[in-house]
């Protein structure tokens, strides 16, 4: 049952909002996303400052957003927060 779930909740994901600030890790992250090709996007929400100012990026390509994915992102020092989008 908790395989039919996982496989449920994949089949309605289109992608991943990654929050992350300027310490993150950018080689654990990219390590992560480019082990396996997938069919979600991935945008990155980059805090700027201590204030609240955040850019948004869209990662070109497709990329894996299973919850496995997305539980290893969550990981990664300097990723502040990880949604389904």
């Amino acid at each position: 049952k908790a395989e039919s779930l996982a496989k449920a909740a994949q089949t309605k994901m289109r992608g991943l909002k990654l929050t992350i600030n300027r310490h993150t890790n950018i080689e654990a992250l990219r390590a992560i996303l480019g082990e396996q090709q997938g069919r979600g996007v991935i945008k990155l929400g980059v805090q700027l400052d201590d204030f609240g100012r955040e850019v948004e990026l869209a990662l070109p390509g497709k990329f894996d957003v299973s919850l496995e994915r997305a539980s290893d992102l969550r990981t990664i020092d300097g990723v502040l927060a990880v949604k389904e989008i």
